[in-house]
């Protein structure tokens, strides 16, 4: 890192993987996820429990998975920037601001190679929740059941385009739920989605209220299960702030592949139902959900693509130039503001069964370590 004196702002961007050592005095890193070893033994440095959920996990009977969405990065960036603070040109004072952008977008996976990964990630979640010991309504069944059908015409249809908040640079996201269903996690469709839901709600055919009402005529608990598929690690030492001088702008970031979500379950004991026959309306206490999620991601160990390219455009090339050049004559002049940018772009190419297979292998793994803790909890007195 150079820094010449506040007049120019050299820029890094660490487009390798971060190494990270354990040094003296330091504590090492915690083991990373091991796919060969049993989801008891490391569920405990991966899975957090939400408030209560030791209390009220216990109350679940018999499970129907209700919804399953498993949301994948399809492009991901980070940006840093340096910044003189507010009071940055008192004395006299110029300086020429620097802000740099790596960017990773995954190529080879099309809208049906994940809705089929999507099909088998939660169709596997069925299976291994029946493994783990939670008595669960069969999928065919559930498809069968007109509420439940109901519920998933009435949600959003599959698959949803989800940009991550904020301003400027996002992750871009798309969200798969099985064929046949849709998605209506107020995470994911928004406020105003969830207006329209609320329109919905006066009429009687919302999403929550059908599922309300498949679990009262299954008897059933309603699983929900949110898998996270990312692709790539940022790290950005952020843009400052209006009374720090931050003299410096750095990105770090590799490919890496990551499975992160949760799992809650709506309670059959705690739901409202009120009405008669085609009337009747159920309700689930949104305060009493047992909760299970990420504490650190799952991150694969093995190679999950079959090349890293630089696609750096020559637009973004001779924009950075020309930009560059107006900063320097800015700052040669001293002239107020000018911005340095440097932006830089690579391709992730993967093959849809090299990635598929990392993709359901670690993705298992994570919904393993949720069943146990869940379970564990459970059994906890």
């Amino acid at each position: 890192m150079k820094n010449l004196h506040r007049k120019a702002l050299a820029v890094s961007a660490l487009a390798s993987a971060a190494v990270l050592t354990a040094c003296a005095g330091k504590v090492a890193p915690p083991e990373p996820f091991n796919p060969a070893q049993a989801a008891e033994a490391q569920a405990a440095s991966f899975i957090a429990q939400g408030k209560n959920a030791d209390k009220y996990i216990k109350q679940v009977k018999k499970v129907a998975i209700t919804s399953c969405n498993v949301m994948f990065a399809f492009k991901s960036n980070a940006s840093a920037g340096t910044s003189g603070g507010m009071f940055a040109e008192a004395g006299g004072v110029t300086r020429a601001e620097a802000k740099v952008t790596v960017e990773y977008n995954l190529h080879g996976m099309d809208d049906a190679a994940m809705q089929k990964l999507t099909n088998e990630i939660c169709a596997s979640a069925e299976s291994r929740t029946r493994a783990a010991g939670f008595d669960v309504i069969p999928g065919n069944v559930l498809a069968a059941n007109a509420n439940f059908q109901g519920m998933h015409k009435n949600a959003r249809a599959t698959p949803f385009d989800y940009k991550s908040p904020g301003k400027g640079e996002s992750t871009k996201y798309k969200v798969y739920a099985p064929t046949g269903q849709g998605i209506f996690d107020p995470r994911f469709i928004g406020v105003m989605a969830g207006l329209g839901a609320a329109f919905k709600a006066a009429k009687g055919d919302n999403p929550m209220q059908y599922e309300g009402k498949v679990m009262d005529e299954l008897g059933a608990d309603a699983m929900h299960l949110n898998i996270l598929v990312d692709f790539s690690d940022m790290q950005s030492d952020g843009h400052g702030g209006a009374f720090v001088s931050k003299d410096s702008a750095n990105v770090k970031a590799e490919a890496r592949l990551a499975i992160s979500g949760d799992m809650s379950f709506l309670l059959n004991s705690e739901l409202n139902c009120w009405g008669k026959d085609a009337k009747r309306q159920c309700g689930a206490d949104l305060g009493k959900v047992p909760t299970f999620n990420t504490s650190r991601p799952v991150i694969s160990g093995q190679p999950f693509y079959k090349a890293l390219r630089n696609e750096t455009t020559t637009g973004d090339k001779v924009g950075s130039a020309v930009t560059k050049g107006l900063a320097m004559l800015a700052a040669a002049s001293g002239t107020k503001g000018g911005m340095s940018v440097d932006i830089t772009r690579y391709g992730v190419d993967v093959d849809p069964v090299q990635y598929g297979g990392e993709v359901k292998k670690y993705a298992g793994g994570f919904i393993d370590m949720l069943l146990v803790t869940a379970k564990s909890a459970a059994a906890a007195k």
